[in-house]
């Protein structure tokens, strides 16, 4: 496992607004400088079947519990963003 640089800029996705600031808070408090922490503001993937709807049904254990996911569609402007802010 590759250790972070505590130097190294750090961008850290939660899934809830309200956990920003306490996550922010410890890596500043174990000496992180450049660190930021957005919110995804819920989930980004849903598990897609291969007939097309969201069911829990793209998983596939016969290949290693393979897992079909695929964007909501109500988040694709959010992952250009996050794209753009780890860019």
């Amino acid at each position: 496992m590759k250790t972070l640089d505590k130097d190294s800029k750090v961008l850290v996705i939660v899934e809830s607004p309200h956990k920003t600031k306490g996550v922010t808070a410890i890596f500043k408090s174990l000496g992180f400088k450049n660190v930021r922490v957005v919110a995804s503001v819920g989930h980004i993937t849903k598990i897609k079947d291969t007939r097309g709807s969201f069911k829990n049904t793209g998983i596939y254990p016969d290949k290693n519990f393979k897992v079909n996911y695929c964007v909501e569609e109500s988040k694709h402007k959010k992952v250009e963003e996050l794209k753009l802010q780890a860019a």
